[in-house]
């Protein structure tokens, strides 16, 4: 740019630029790069179209633009030599996506299973990513729940480890069922929340969807009525990323009592939703959270031979369709939410689909000293 042109000037302007030209332009100069990298302008930065990242079972991947062009501009981005082969999405999180895999140690004198984890953090907009494991003691029956998420307000990415008990472990100093351990970036520690934890009645289930600062699962409550008998219900489990703390979200009573197998948790238009699938009519209804987290029943999808993926931006589901032993991605580009049924469906042929996730680009982790490249 010109020097005549004052720099906050160009700053103003840099932040309506693409990442790929962002970066190119750091090697311009001293100052475009020293502006480029500073924290504030990277959580400032305003050109953020979103993505679709598929990912296979042979861990290819593919990537779309989610605007009016999608399927078309298609990309094979390449994952980061640190991704495991057997590695699962945990989530994405203001452009970033963490990938997490583990390997068991038995440890049959002392009773228990140690485990240890490794999460990949990656920006496939920048091709930068960083590891970081973490072990823990695993006893008979015990369950595992992994998180991830970027607070809106610090910029600052987390991995969370959440353990259930299922029954109480022996361990000195331990004071319920839960334990949660929580990796923050900026501190590079693992720390052990101790408040704010949910119920030991409460178990949750992967996968998580992240809406505003609010990491969220699905989950089931047990109770105990009065004749002694145990029941379970659905709820939400939120985690604040602002303040680490946990909250239950009660379900509406048919979502409540619906068999969690058969219900999913998406993110649909910037809105928590919850799909009830109903095994017999082959129809998702779909739910969706107010500001006051309470929930509605907004329109239905009928699926014969397929199962909701996500939504794209606009809100159209993403569907995995299975034709002739294989899986076909069927993106519906119209339709009426207040209908049973799909119209104008656009296809885009793959096999062996696991995840569908979106992501935004970013500018998070460069100049960062700790990333790999590849």
């Amino acid at each position: 740019m010109s020097d005549h042109i004052p720099f906050h000037i160009q700053a103003e302007i840099m932040k309506m630029l693409p990442v790929k030209s962002l970066i190119r332009f750091t090697c311009i100069s001293k100052a475009w790069k020293s502006l480029i990298e500073n924290s504030e302008f990277i959580a400032n930065h305003i050109f953020r179209p979103q993505h679709m990242l598929v990912t296979f079972k042979d861990q290819k991947i593919v990537s779309f633009v989610d605007d009016d062009t999608f399927p078309d501009q298609g990309l094979v981005p390449t994952l980061p030599r640190s991704v495991h082969q057997h590695s699962r999405i945990v989530g994405s999180s203001q452009g970033l996506l963490c990938f997490n895999a583990f390997t068991d140690s038995n440890q049959p004198n002392l009773g228990y299973i140690s485990r240890t984890y490794m999460t990949v953090i990656w920006n496939p907009s920048i091709r930068k990513s960083i590891v970081r494991n973490v072990s823990i003691e695993l006893y008979e029956n015990d369950e595992t729940v992994l998180g991830f998420g970027v607070c809106p307000l610090t910029y600052d990415p987390m991995i969370m480890v959440i353990t259930q008990f299922h029954k109480w472990p022996v361990k000195v100093g331990f004071t319920g069922l839960w334990d949660v351990k929580v990796y923050r970036l900026s501190s590079a520690k693992w720390k052990s929340l101790s408040r704010n934890l949910p119920s030991k009645s409460v178990r949750v289930q992967c996968p998580q969807v992240i809406v505003d600062r609010f990491i969220y699962w699905c989950a089931e409550q047990r109770l105990t009525i009065d004749n002694g008998l145990r029941r379970f219900h659905n709820v939400v489990m939120s985690f604040d990323m602002t303040n680490d703390s946990f909250k239950v979200v009660d379900l509406p009573k048919s979502l409540a009592c619906h068999p969690l197998k058969d219900l999913s948790i998406s993110k649909l238009k910037e809105s928590l939703a919850i799909l009830e699938y109903n095994i017999n009519t082959r129809v998702y209804d779909v739910w969706m959270m107010d500001v006051e987290r309470s929930f509605a029943k907004m329109f239905n999808i009928t699926a014969p031979h397929g199962s909701i993926m996500g939504f794209l931006k606009s809100g159209e589901p993403i569907m995995d369709v299975k034709v002739d032993d294989a899986s076909e991605l069927v993106v519906c580009k119209t339709y009426t939410r207040c209908s049973d049924h799909f119209t104008d469906l656009e296809f885009s042929r793959t096999s062996d689909m696991m995840s569908v996730n979106s992501y935004v680009e970013t500018l998070l982790f460069l100049g960062h000293c700790d990333c790999n490249d590849y």
